[in-house]
């Protein structure tokens, strides 16, 4: 079993006001409807990686990454591209379940601070 290390938590600000041009309502508005869909995800993803079912698991990771890159978590988008590449590739060989959850432990703490950031 492979061990991951945790993704740094680091928001691309520049890219996310670009994105939204600078509108922090919809920053804000996208950040929600985020949080409202990743628990979903993550349990399409755990029960697709269950039946090593390697097209879905790249599917949702590729509509899951326009998100989080949208949101500026450039390192996240980064650590997704990864997993989506190996299922995409059909590897069995890949720890997908250790990386997923780190992944989405990681997401809670882009979330966290990027809200702290749309308050100021």
């Amino acid at each position: 079993m492979l061990f991951f290390f945790m993704i740094e938590t680091c928001i691309n600000i520049i890219a996310l006001k670009e994105r939204t041009a600078d509108d922090n309502e919809l920053a804000v508005d996208l950040l929600q409807m985020l949080k409202n869909c990743q628990q979903q995800k993550l349990i399409e993803l755990l029960e697709a990686i269950d039946d090593r079912n390697y097209k879905l698991i790249g599917f949702l990771l590729h509509k899951f990454k326009t998100p989080v890159a949208t949101l500026g978590f450039d390192k996240l988008k980064s650590e997704i591209e990864i997993v989506e590449r190996n299922a995409q590739n059909y590897s069995e060989t890949f720890d997908y379940n250790s990386k997923i959850n780190c992944i989405f432990i990681s997401l809670n703490n882009h979330i966290v601070e990027l809200e702290k950031i749309l308050k100021k």
